[in-house]
């Protein structure tokens, strides 16, 4: 299986405003794909800042697109990450500005916002290092597997103290930071019990003395995205 040194990771998150969780299927953020985004995103950087960074670096970026198809940068909350691929960072910014191929995702016929994420290394766009082997990434790692995560979640979850009839079934979607803490966590619904999300999030954090080992780009240590479904009885 291959991936693209650039590619979008569908990315879910909360705002005040509605935002998509997710591309519907068959929907591109980008005309063309992710290989035209790569290839735009290469003549930029060849035209404006052809040496690119001096080592090599990768940043997962995450890029909100607006109902008129206008772009913004969220805000990376892993601030070691931006700081260790600064050049990437400040390369990104510059690039996506001239990037014109944009689209918002539909549902209903209707434009709504919608946030994806790319994994930007600007040394390897220049070099036309558009696809990687998964010889050259990494996926992040609990101690023990995602079963060992997943036996302390349920064994730190409490549904006793919250009333409900029949099965629980939600989503939990989190972020690994490039130093293995958990990060932006979206449930897919809150149930109408602030309590009971809380004590799902403080599960999904677990313990802050153990830390995943983060996923990796080439040896880069990168932001990546988990869903984890959930389904419990409670009855």
């Amino acid at each position: 299986m291959k991936y693209f040194a650039l590619f979008f990771i569908l990315f879910f998150a909360a705002s005040h405003s509605q935002v998509l969780l997710r591309y519907p299927e068959g929907q591109e953020p980008y005309k063309g794909g992710r290989i035209a985004l790569s290839k735009e995103l290469q003549e930029i950087l060849q035209k404006n800042t052809p040496n690119g960074c001096e080592k090599d670096e990768a940043l997962a970026l995450k890029v909100m697109v607006a109902e008129d198809a206008k772009i913004k940068l969220v805000y990376e909350q892993d601030t070691a990450a931006t700081s260790n691929n600064k050049c990437a960072y400040d390369l990104a910014k510059n690039a996506l500005k001239y990037t014109s191929g944009w689209q918002p995702a539909t549902v209903n016929n209707e434009k709504v916002k919608a946030i994806a994420h790319l994994l930007f290394a600007p040394n390897d766009l220049l070099k036309g290092d558009l696809v990687v082997t998964d010889e050259e990434t990494k996926n992040a790692e609990f101690p023990g597997g995602i079963t060992k995560y997943r036996e302390k979640f349920m064994s730190c979850f409490d549904s006793r103290s919250y009333r409900y009839s029949g099965d629980l079934r939600f989503v939990i979607n989190f972020e690994i930071n490039t130093v293995g803490g958990v990060q932006n966590i979206f449930i897919d619904s809150d149930f109408g019990n602030p309590g009971f999300v809380d004590m799902v999030t403080s599960c999904v954090q677990g313990p802050k003395k153990i830390k995943w080992k983060p996923a990796e780009y080439k040896g880069i240590p990168v932001v990546t995205q988990f869903r984890l479904p959930i389904s419990i009885r409670t009855n």
